[in-house]
């Protein structure tokens, strides 16, 4: 489906509004801002990287902005965001591809991951460190 106003694909018109927008506005805001986005790997194919999206990631820092994705296909989002990740949050996980990825590139135990009960979390950083934690909902 394509949007009326031109010839190009609607997702691919937000890709590259959003990260503009977000972007923009960081830098008129006074402290620490979150960007955020939800099914990555829909907005951003692994095969395509809108370089305002790369401005975004790459240079976001200077004017505090930080970037938290959710996604069920890890594998399946772009290098260039997935090299710019600090953390990654995994939740109960079974696709194949996905749970080699996350050990592969992040260290994690793919047994654990499938065998994670709902709410359950294990989040590991770059720079090392792990966390295995219930979410806020099942704390209540």
């Amino acid at each position: 489906m394509h949007c009326g106003a031109c010839t190009r694909e609607p997702k691919a018109d937000a890709c590259e509004f959003y990260p503009r927008y977000v972007f923009n506005c960081a830098k008129g805001v006074c402290g620490r801002e979150l960007h955020a986005g939800d099914e990555l790997q829909q907005s951003v194919p692994s095969r395509t990287f809108p370089p305002v999206f790369a401005v975004l990631l790459q240079t976001g820092w200077v004017h505090e902005l930080d970037a938290a994705f959710i996604n069920i296909a890890p594998n399946m989002v772009h290098p260039e965001i997935r090299n710019q990740a600090t953390e990654v949050v995994a939740f109960n996980t079974i696709g194949v591809p996905a749970i080699s990825f996350l050990e592969e590139e992040w260290g994690f135990n793919g047994d654990e991951l499938r065998r994670l009960s709902q709410f359950r979390r294990v989040a590991r950083r770059k720079t090392g460190g792990e966390l295995r934690a219930p979410s806020a909902l099942e704390r209540g």
